[in-house]
């Protein structure tokens, strides 16, 4: 099936969520500590997906952002969590019902100064893609963009394994 009207996509700016067996951000003074490593934004991100599993849409997002950048578009995380909700309900349509579970699927470090996480949020017949990008600009990692996509399958599902390179020509047998 395919969303009316082609991709629907949103953008407000960095966030994502850590794999499986990674411990989670607790709430209090450590949730509000700088996130000094990779494996810290892990656990940050860890901690707002796990609100998303419990289907605590506000929460997340006010996890995600304490440590985000305080620039437009982050800065405007009402906006930001009335566009998730509305792509959540438009997309019950095409995906069904949220199953309870989110995934780390692909985790992407760019230098030292930039990381992406990217999760996917399951439906019954789909997916939403959720890509979170972390800054580090001295010290600490700072949310710096996050996106969301649902989009035709075929579209946002490829959109997710790495490239390969591109098959070499065959031979085809001279004509006669």
């Amino acid at each position: 099936m395919k969303a009316a009207g082609g991709p629907v996509k949103a953008q407000v700016g960095p966030a994502v969520v850590p794999a499986s067996g990674t411990r989670m951000e607790t709430p209090g003074r450590e949730a509000d500590k700088p996130l000094l490593s990779v494996e810290a934004v892990k656990r940050h991100v860890a901690g707002a997906m796990e609100k998303l599993r419990a289907d605590d849409i506000e929460e997340m997002f006010a996890v995600l952002k304490r440590h985000a950048l305080n620039q437009p578009p982050v800065q405007d995380f009402a906006t930001a969590e009335g566009l998730y909700r509305k792509l959540r309900a438009k997309g019950y349509e095409v995906t069904g019902e949220a199953v309870g579970e989110v995934e780390c699927v692909r985790e992407e470090a760019v230098g030292t100064s930039f990381f992406k996480l990217t999760y996917i949020e399951k439906f019954e017949r789909q997916v939403i893609v959720i890509r979170l990008t972390y800054y580090r600009p001295a010290k600490s990692w700072r949310l710096y963009d996050m996106t969301w996509e649902l989009s035709p399958p075929n579209q946002t599902v490829n959109g997710l394994f790495t490239p390969t390179l591109p098959a070499q020509p065959t031979q085809r047998p001279a004509q006669q």
